[in-house]
């Protein structure tokens, strides 16, 4: 099953990135082009896709406006969703299920 994801061919190779962590501090997934809360956020229904990793600072945007800010790392909270998970498989399949 193909995912539709905005940079699908930039974000596979974005996630080959050898410095990239698997998971954060929290044990939370990184993938990039996947979908995140944040541990801080207001309204808990915000979505977020982590667009770019730099150090420990994660870039996120929102899906509809596409405003975009930076966080920690360690603020990530992976969504765990059917279609979140079969994403990170195409997006990182070097990730699996760990």
């Amino acid at each position: 099953m193909s995912i539709p994801v905005w940079f699908k061919d930039k974000w596979k190779e974005d996630n080959k990135e050898p410095t990239l962590p698997l998971k954060n501090s929290n044990n939370q997934k990184i993938v990039i082009g996947c979908n995140y809360k944040t541990t801080w956020q207001n309204v808990k229904s915000m979505r977020f896709v982590l667009t770019e990793v730099a150090g420990n600072r994660a870039r996120l945007q929102t899906r509809s406006s596409n405003k975009d800010f930076w966080t920690d790392l360690k603020d990530l909270i992976f969504i765990r969703s059917g279609y979140n998970i079969d994403k990170g498989k195409e997006l990182r399949p070097n990730l699996k299920n760990k």
